[in-house]
């Protein structure tokens, strides 16, 4: 086996992550939330990316008309909602990105979107949730997400697995250049 496969596969197996939920980041120092159709009270929550589970605290946000505004804070960013909604402040560790949720009160829990359609060039993302209402986010686009889902130990074993074996397969090529025929 060729050296530059064995690096590009025990690379690939080390680099490797997986995505939880969709993360957003502000385009600019705020996000808009303009509701188009559901109940005046749809409740969502902004959530810090490393949350994918939707179970630590978050930032309520009013899908009719709040603005949240996201100011640095050394690494972090702070988060306001500037309605006033309780809790009115937030601060995401480490980064701007964040996880949006909306809360199903007949599920008791925090639901991520179904559907998520974001258009770059203006800036906004449509996101909707099995029918609890549809609305607009201005001021906001899909991001990278930093959160990382670590790798089995299986792959790393199979990695060395396969390390070795080239490394075997390497000195038995070795060997029948050495001996004379």
């Amino acid at each position: 086996m060729d050296r530059k496969c064995v690096a590009t596969l025990l690379g690939a197996m080390l680099c490797s992550s997986a995505q939880a939920a969709t993360v957003f980041s502000p385009t600019d120092t705020t996000v808009n939330f303009i509701e188009f159709f559901g109940g005046g009270a749809a409740l969502l929550g902004v959530f810090d990316d490393s949350d994918p589970s939707f179970l630590g605290s978050y930032l309520a946000v009013q899908a009719s008309g709040d603005q949240v505004t996201f100011t640095p804070s050394g690494v972090d960013y702070s988060l306001t909602n500037v309605s006033g909604l309780a809790p009115s402040a937030f601060t995401l560790s480490g980064s701007d990105h964040f996880a949006l949720a909306a809360w199903s009160p007949g599920l008791n829990a925090w639901l991520e979107p179904d559907a998520i359609y974001c258009t770059a060039a203006s800036g906004s993302c449509s996101l909707s949730w099995s029918g609890l209402l549809v609305e607009l986010a201005v001021d906001l686009a899909e991001a990278s997400p930093f959160t990382t889902i670590p790798l089995p130990s299986s792959v790393y074993l199979l990695g060395s697995g396969v390390l070795g074996l080239a490394i075997v397969a390497r000195r038995r090529i070795s060997r029948n250049y050495l001996t004379p025929s």
